[in-house]
């Protein structure tokens, strides 16, 4: 019997309401999201900071959980994120089992604030790791479309 492959979906809230984001995820029948900004705070969408994100999933039956400490790309230090190094860390390593082990209790996302994966860490770091591990990962869209993720040539050094 052949086993059914973990799904986890990728998403960024941009700039866009508070609600639109929830109905993508309801959308996608997600029931879990994992915030991984390193820091989940802005001044100009201040709908996605992590106090008022979470109250806001939380009206609308849809757990949040942060995990940018963990899984963020961006060094506390303020240097060049460096990808590999990254992901070879153990804590980096540990959360993302943690992450697959949330959806296999419940559908779930991972979140960040870019709306275009291509150029945020969802799709350059942690996407890749996932899908090396044999994870299915599906990039939501801003108008609800998905896009499945597939590690790109030049990623492949990281393996």
């Amino acid at each position: 019997m052949a086993t059914i492959p973990t799904t986890l979906y990728s998403i960024g809230h941009s700039n866009v309401a508070v609600e639109r984001l929830i109905a993508l995820l309801e959308q996608h029948s997600i029931r879990m999201l994992c915030d991984v900004r390193s820091s989940p705070y802005s001044r100009y969408n201040p709908q996605f900071n992590r106090e008022a994100i979470a109250a806001s999933l939380h009206a609308a039956g849809i757990t949040y959980r942060f995990m940018g400490d963990t899984l963020g790309g961006k060094p506390a230090d303020g240097s060049q994120p460096d990808y590999a190094r990254i992901a070879a860390t153990p804590g980096f390593q540990r959360a993302l089992n943690q992450l697959i082990d949330l959806d296999r209790r419940t559908p779930t996302a991972f979140m960040c604030g870019e709306a275009d994966y291509h150029g945020c860490h969802r799709h350059r770091l942690i996407a890749p790791e996932l899908i090396s591990r044999g994870v299915l990962v599906w990039h939501i869209m801003p108008d609800g479309a998905r896009e499945r993720g597939e590690i790109e040539p030049q990623q492949m050094r990281m393996f």
